[in-house]
């Protein structure tokens, strides 16, 4: 997490192996922010999958410094 952020960052690199034989292992280079329903506080159980994604991406761009636009939010 970033100070003063409730957001996990880099989720993906504490998740064991599947052990699944003849499966490949596919990472992000690069840190992101994991943004998961019901964060911040908002319900968005059953629509908010394609919206955190989206977040989450967009997180992406900016810890790589490919984009300053904000990550966008639920709020007004």
């Amino acid at each position: 997490m970033r100070p003063g952020s409730s957001l996990l960052r880099d989720v993906h690199k504490e998740i064991p192996s599947s052990g699944v034989s003849g499966g490949i292992m596919s990472l992000i280079d690069g840190s992101y922010e994991y943004y998961h329903y019901l964060h911040d506080g908002i319900d968005d159980n059953g629509w908010g999958c394609a919206y955190r994604s989206l977040q989450t991406i967009m997180s992406w761009y900016r810890l790589q410094q490919y984009s300053s636009i904000n990550v966008p939010s639920h709020r007004f």
